[in-house]
């Protein structure tokens, strides 16, 4: 789920809520409710290694269930009506969501800086990259940490692979596609509605792809992504 944009899916204006769709809407925000009212029973406290560690991890969960949601639309046999009601709603609270994210890992890391594997860990790198990845709506403040995490990973204080995730998310300009210009390590794409497969966008010089990809300790093969996109695209 990490690698996809789900800004083009399903926006459909005119079709009527049903039941099971509200349902499932409901639970989705009380299941999110409940992550953060246990959360917020921790004190608060920015200037705390293991609150910022702990506020990091809650905010990527969120993100992660965020992104897992869609799965309901097989799982309960959706129709096509309903599919467009559940992404019209779902698209709502994934801005919204990422936006508050986007929000709250700023100040972080305004406090912290980037958060270096030597001096926070390996897992806190992880989460803080997946936050700016997911800040697409801040396309300025992803080409801010890119810039950063060009002199981070030859000094191995962050994942080669992460800087190249970013360096594509930057250049395939989710929010803006007219800005948009070729990628170097094949991760973005987009769902084709119509076929249901994922789609890679295109990519500066692919015969030298996988050999770029591995450089950068990126272990899937482009099959592999593909095969993983395209599980995911069905479901729209």
């Amino acid at each position: 789920m990490k690698i996809l944009t789900l800004i083009s899916l399903f926006w459909v204006l005119s079709a009527q809520a049903s039941p099971k769709v509200e349902k499932d809407l409901a639970t989705f925000r009380v299941k999110v409710a409940e992550m953060r009212a246990q959360f917020d029973k921790q004190p608060g406290n920015a200037q705390d290694r293991e609150w910022v560690k702990a506020k990091l991890q809650h905010m990527v969960d969120v993100d992660q269930y965020l992104r897992g949601l869609p799965a309901v639309t097989q799982q309960n046999q959706y129709t096509e009506e309903e599919k467009q009601v559940f992404f019209r709603e779902y698209f709502q609270e994934f801005q919204a969501i990422d936006s508050r994210h986007t929000g709250d890992f700023k100040k972080l890391l305004k406090t912290h800086g980037w958060f270096k594997i030597s001096v926070w860990g390996e897992t806190a790198d992880e989460n803080a990259w997946l936050l700016t990845q997911h800040a697409d709506q801040d396309p300025a403040f992803q080409n801010e940490v890119l810039n950063i995490l060009e002199k981070l990973w030859p000094a191995k204080e962050t994942q080669p692979k992460r800087y190249a995730f970013l360096w594509d998310r930057v250049a395939y300009s989710a929010q803006n596609p007219s800005q948009r210009k070729l990628q170097r390590y094949g991760t973005q794409g987009d769902c084709n509605r119509v076929t249901k497969k994922w789609e890679r966008a295109p990519v500066e010089d692919p015969e030298q792809l996988e050999a770029r990809r591995k450089l950068m300790g990126i272990s899937e093969s482009l099959s592999e992504q593909q095969s993983r996109a395209d599980q995911v695209c069905s479901m729209f």
